[in-house]
This record gives C-alpha cells, sequence and structure tokens, in this order.
C-alpha cells in the first residue's frame, strides 16, 4: 500500500518564536527613534521660546524707548528709576504724556499704560532676576541697562531651557 504524503501548512515553533525575535528588535529601534524625536522637537521648542520672547521683549523695550522726544518743549521722560545709578525691578518712562510702566508680575514680564496691562513674554516662559538700571543723566538722553533672565516652562530631558538676555537702550 501506498502512504500517502499530507503537506502541513502553516509554521513551526522556531520560525514563529525567530520572528518574534525580530519583530521585537524592530519594535524597540522604533521606539528609541520617536522618543529622540520628541526629544529633539522639545529642545526645539524649549529653545525657541525662550530666544523669541526675549527678542520681542527687548524689541518693545527699544520701541518705546525710541518714542520719547527728550528735550525741553517735552515731558517725556524716565520716571523710574529716578536718578542714574539706581536700579530697580520697574521701569515707568512718559511718551506723549503716556506712562509705560514694566514690571515683574508672577514670573511674567508686563507693560501698564493707559491703554491696560499685557504681558509681553508666551505662557511657555517665566522671567526672573529683571532689573532696570538708569545710566543716563536725562539731560539729553535717556538710558537704561536692562538684565533679565527667561527660563522655558517646557521641560526637555537635560532641564529647562535658560537665557539671560542683557542690553543697553536709549531714547533718541
Amino acid at each position: 500500500m501506498k502512504k500517502l504524503l499530507t503537506l502541513q501548512k502553516g509554521f513551526t515553533i522556531t520560525e514563529l518564536i525567530l520572528y518574534m525575535g525580530l519583530l521585537v528588535i524592530l519594535i524597540v529601534i522604533l521606539a528609541r527613534l520617536f522618543s529622540s524625536i520628541l526629544d529633539v522637537q522639545l529642545e526645539s521648542q524649549s529653545m525657541s521660546s525662550v530666544d523669541l520672547d526675549g527678542k520681542y521683549i527687548i524689541s518693545k523695550l527699544i520701541y518705546d524707548m525710541h518714542s520719547m522726544q527728550t528735550g525741553a518743549p517735552s515731558n517725556d521722560t524716565i520716571v523710574t528709576p529716578q536718578s542714574p545709578g539706581l536700579s530697580g525691578s520697574t521701569l515707568t518712562f512718559k511718551v506723549n504724556s503716556v506712562d509705560h510702566t514694566y514690571t515683574l508680575n508672577n514670573g511674567n514680564m508686563s507693560l501698564t499704560n493707559n491703554y491696560g496691562s499685557n504681558n509681553l513674554n508666551s505662557l511657555d516662559t517665566t522671567i526672573s532676576d529683571l532689573q532696570f538700571t538708569r545710566i543716563g543723566s536725562g539731560t539729553s538722553r535717556d538710558t537704561i541697562r536692562v538684565s533679565f533672565t527667561l527660563t522655558s516652562k517646557i521641560t526637555k530631558d537635560s532641564g529647562p531651557e535658560t537665557r539671560t538676555f542683557r542690553t543697553t537702550i536709549s531714547s533718541q
């Protein structure tokens, strides 16, 4: 009698273990790749928010200070800090009889004037160590030295992004 040969369809246990091992290795590699992509994105977001906020705040201060008309017929002047050499965390000056007050308020730099109050930094950053130092006499050009530290609220593996900004601004 003839024996009939039957072919079995499917995988052996060795083949299944081999395929599952390769699949696990592939999943681990993809997970690490995805994790590193997310880390780079967080770092980029963190650096970007600190840089953009810092540049915006300095630009706003320069714009407002350059709007001042110093001289005899104008009453545009720096109110706080009152005299050269004095420092503080508040800057107040008049532009066209409108007081502009820059101050630190709960980790935000706020600008208050006749039109209301606005935070100048985004929700992604906090400000600390805000310091305004008057170095001009106010007779011909008022000059202020500004220093502040911005810290990102977006936390990356190496910690939050922190940058200190310093500049000197004079009125026109």
